[in-house]
């Protein structure tokens, strides 16, 4: 039988991916040995790489003091806290038909010139979005509030500001619009 020191023999290695197929020359059976555990040591750090990255927990078990958190913080997501400092409220003043978007929070309705409406958004979809409406002037010009299109504030689909200072507060409950707070005649 003839030797084959020096020569080339291709090792085939199918790696954990079946997709994947190694090709490795090597020209002794040691030489093959060792590309072949070096090969699969590289495939076992790219799995562990791999499950590592992957992982979106705390896998090290990092603790808070580690990172040098001060005492008192915690993971809670920020829609869950409390609010725990002064928060800024758009206020805006309206003086003609006005329908309020996601950045509106308080309105203060002038209607001096003339009788106008404000218009809620669609109360679908945000569930828990808070608006103000606040009629300022003592004329009697009215400020009337719809609830957007069939959308209802407490069953009907309007409301009516008629004094100078009559407000409503209203929530939407993700369907139709709640007053949770008014004042002044409101109808």
């Amino acid at each position: 039988m003839a030797s084959r020191k020096g020569s080339q023999l291709p090792v085939a290695l199918t790696v954990a991916d079946a997709d994947s197929v190694i090709i490795v020359t090597a020209t002794t059976p040691t030489a093959k040995r060792a590309t072949k555990a070096a090969l699969l040591s590289g495939l076992a750090t790219q799995q562990a790489f791999t499950s590592h990255t992957a992982n979106t927990g705390n896998p090290q078990a990092v603790t808070k003091t580690q990172v040098r958190l001060r005492s008192g913080c915690d993971n809670t997501a920020d829609a869950d806290k409390p609010v725990s400092r002064a928060t800024q409220t758009a206020l805006a003043t309206k003086t003609a038909a006005y329908t309020l978007t996601a950045t509106d929070s308080v309105i203060l309705a002038d209607a001096t010139t003339a009788a106008f409406q404000v218009t809620l958004p669609t109360a679908v979809g945000i569930t828990g979005r808070q608006y103000t409406i606040k009629k300022i002037d003592s004329t009697a010009n009215i400020v009337t509030v719809d609830g957007n299109g069939s959308q209802t504030i407490d069953g009907a689909t309007t409301k009516i500001l008629a004094s100078q200072w009559a407000f409503i507060v209203v929530v939407s409950d993700g369907a139709n619009w709640v007053i949770v707070s008014q004042g002044g005649t409101v109808n």
